[in-house]
């Protein structure tokens, strides 16, 4: 198999169980891109089926299936249950084909046990799973599964280098391995118990810079307000005021520790009044601050609450941390503001 491939019509999906009224060919073929065919193996049910614009052009097809020897990593709890097929073809695919794999077995060992097909991923030598559409022959035993083209143009499918060490003499570019495995039921299922090792996703990222945006709207608005209602606090000469923001991300402050839980500190944001310059030029222009950091601590650390700065308005918030006179203490370089 190759690289990704594709075009703007909609693919075309073949349907497990469905009689292929296509033309039918043993071991190998060359078919068009506008032609569908179904390459099978000599005295078994097992069968590849393509579509009409599957390939983009002209490819080489041919399958044949050897016993499984062992070798791969597989699910646990898993035990195979067919010979293993290898497919082979020249060109990338653009739509999904279906892979009919004769099972080896006609019973199941329990009732929360099913049949599921799986291809081997040669660079880490691992038995992957196919989920999606399938269905089990029960006169043939051939199980059908529909397989995508991300698995079809993957390059751990058919490479001819990179493989593991262990596939170092089947790692020559001559066909992608498939084989069916028994194991629990719900082995496609997609939920997963969240670990400590996980990280924030790109949405949480997100929601967090969206809460800042907010939180910087509304400390500036608030200023403002502050510059309208206090007289005395207008900055003198008649300077307008500005509103500047910063958002500061930084690594961790502190590695947790085993048993602790890890929890995400969103602070301090400090609000600066109208007219107050913290370096103490009093013919600077009046400057609306608002920082937020973003850090990781095992606890939320407690801001100070020193007294609200004189000349503030009722109805204000009160001052938290303290002045933002540069790079903030406590967090950690680098920092990446936006």
């Amino acid at each position: 198999g190759g690289g990704g491939g594709g075009g703007a019509a909609t693919p075309v999906v073949p349907t497990p169980g469905a009689p292929a009224d296509v033309p039918a060919f043993v071991g190998s073929a060359t078919i068009d891109s506008g032609e569908a065919a179904s390459v099978g193996v000599a005295g078994s049910a097992t069968a590849v089926v393509m579509l009409a614009g599957t390939f983009a052009g002209p490819v080489n097809v041919a399958v044949s299936t050897s016993p499984f020897t062992g070798g791969g990593s597989t699910s646990p709890g898993a035990s195979i249950a067919s010979a293993v097929l290898t497919f082979f073809f020249d060109a990338p695919a653009a739509q999904p084909i279906l892979v009919g794999i004769e099972t080896t077995t006609r019973r199941r060992q329990s009732s929360s046990r099913d049949v599921f097909t799986h291809w081997l991923n040669k660079q880490t030598n691992t038995w992957e799973i196919i989920c999606g559409e399938k269905e089990l022959d029960e006169s043939t035993g051939k199980l059908e599964t529909v397989v995508p083209t991300s698995v079809l143009n993957s390059p751990a499918l058919n490479p001819s280098s990179g493989c593991a060490p262990e596939l170092a003499d089947d790692c020559e570019g001559d066909g992608g391995k498939f084989a069916v495995f028994e194991l629990s039921d719900d082995a496609c299922s997609t939920s997963e118990a969240p670990t400590t090792t996980q990280t924030l996703s790109g949405g949480a990222i997100a929601g967090i810079v969206i809460g800042v945006l907010a939180a910087v709207a509304i400390f500036g608005g608030l200023a403002y307000y502050a510059s309208t209602r206090s007289g005395d606090g207008a900055a003198p000469g008649g300077a307008q005021p500005t509103v500047r923001s910063s958002l500061v991300v930084g690594g961790k402050t502190e590695q947790p520790r085993t048993g602790q839980r890890q929890t995400l500190n969103l602070g301090p944001a400090n609000v600066l009044e109208p007219g107050v310059n913290p370096l103490g030029d009093q013919a600077a222009s009046s400057v609306y601050g608002v920082k937020s950091a973003v850090g990781f601590n095992d606890k939320p650390p407690v801001p100070p609450t020193p007294p609200a700065p004189p000349g503030m308005p009722s109805g204000m918030p009160p001052y938290l941390g303290q002045p933002y006179l540069g790079q903030p203490s406590g967090l950690p370089a680098p920092y990446y503001q936006f």
